[in-house]
């Protein structure tokens, strides 16, 4: 409350300076210098902030813009007296008030490009902190509380990530805001396996954007886990057709390539070619999502997630010491990913170390304790060790959690079979 009550009083003295500059150059007849100057620095304002560039570089240009128009407008009027240079100063000051006014905007702008950095460094906690250093100024800044949001997934805080995105909703959004902010509840939803409640949130996206690849994805990620596989692989299929497109618009578009920053692009891409992968992996396309995977990491080779599905990949292929060089890779960036910890089990069991197995399977549960594929694949791992009575925990477990997962009681009722005999 402080804080907004400070940004009240700076925004309510800028308006003052303003208006007595305006006062000012009237006097000496310079107001449309003085119009054209403020337009000039909102103009700059909305472009620096549009593709990142630092408060420096915005408070320089605008100094030398102004400077320059002045000094220009001064010659062109060949009025070459100091009187008549006095008259700039006051459109000049009166623009570069309004500039200050832009200041609090660039500081915000500059510690959110920092949260996303983190995250792009695979330091979650840390962009987290940031992220709530802006919300004590600015409690409704949508950006920093979708990112939170966001990076609350990748930590496996569902519950959380849940509040946050219904206090987005909260909010005016604009169409495409609210798309992503539904898409991201959806997320959180089936992670704790509200599968129901999720389905009604799909439902009302696809009947406004048919054509959403993320939620074509989730939708499918769902009739996955509650037991309707071929129905899922229609929806992953659409969703791969529908990114295909989006790739194919940004590869061809110039005015989309000029209408947002490189940076920012780039981040656009690499969720969509991460996200291209993820859904070849489910169609058992596993050659394509290592070549998705691959163009992913030429844009972050920093990103822990790309590196642990392009290993789960490798697995799929049988190349089990490129798949642990790779699995290795994202743990050394991210020690805390548990879907690297999970691949990795598998690949050591595949190659006929399930003993070993256990222990990363143990460590992605610990970190994902809702995740029903972790208890699954150590109780494979139990079963290939013949540790029946462990193994059946494991399934029971992987029923608890989602009571229609057939591979489970497929796998429960043959451990059963043995363990009768």
């Amino acid at each position: 409350m402080k804080f907004n009550l400070k940004h009240k009083i700076f925004g309510f003295s800028v308006f003052l300076a303003i208006i007595l500059f305006f006062i000012l150059s009237a006097s000496v007849n310079k107001v449309l210098e003085l119009f054209l100057f403020i337009i000039l620095v909102m103009v700059i304002s909305i472009l620096f902030q549009i593709f990142n560039y630092s408060l420096k570089v915005y408070l320089s240009t605008v100094i030398i813009v102004l400077t320059g128009l002045s000094v220009l407008i001064f010659i062109l009027n060949q009025a070459y007296s100091l009187v008549n240079i006095g008259t700039y100063i006051f459109p000049i000051l009166g623009a570069l008030v309004c500039a200050i006014e832009f200041i609090p905007i660039f500081k915000k702008k500059a510690l959110f490009m920092e949260s996303v950095s983190l995250v792009e460094m695979n330091k979650f906690l840390e962009s987290i902190a940031i992220s709530d250093k802006i919300l004590e100024s600015y409690p409704e800044y949508f950006n920093t509380i979708y990112f939170k949001a966001c990076t609350l997934n990748i930590l496996r805080k569902h519950q959380e990530q849940l509040e946050l995105v219904d206090e987005l909703l909260k909010m005016k959004l604009n169409k495409k805001q609210k798309m992503f902010v539904l898409n991201l509840k959806v997320c959180a939803l089936s992670n704790l396996g509200r599968y129901d409640d999720a389905e009604d949130i799909v439902d009302e996206i696809l009947e406004e954007d048919p054509d959403n690849s993320v939620t074509l994805y989730y939708e499918a990620e769902i009739l996955s886990r509650i037991g309707y596989k071929q129905e899922s692989m229609d929806y992953y299929v659409d969703s791969l057709e529908s990114i295909n497109n989006e790739l194919l618009k940004h590869q061809k578009s110039l005015i989309k390539k000029m209408s947002v920053s490189n940076d920012n692009r780039n981040r656009m891409l690499l969720e969509l070619w991460t996200l291209e992968g993820c859904i070849q992996i489910k169609l058992h396309q596993y050659p394509e999502a290592l070549d998705s995977f691959s163009e992913a990491l030429k844009l972050n080779p920093n990103k822990s997630m790309v590196w642990s599905n392009k290993g789960y990949a490798l697995a799929k292929l049988g190349q089990y010491d490129e798949a642990l060089n790779c699995i290795d890779r994202s743990l050394d960036l991210y020690p805390e990913n548990d879907f690297a910890l999970n691949s990795k089990g598998y690949i050591l069991a595949e190659s006929g170390k399930p003993e070993e197995s256990l222990q990363y399977y143990q460590k992605a549960i610990e970190i994902a304790p809702l995740d029903e594929e972790r208890y699954y694949n150590k109780g494979k791992a139990y079963q290939k060790l013949q540790q029946y009575t462990e193994a059946l925990k494991c399934y029971n477990k992987v029923l608890e959690l989602n009571p229609n997962c057939e591979y489970a009681k497929k796998a429960r009722d043959e451990v059963l079979k043995v363990m009768e005999n």
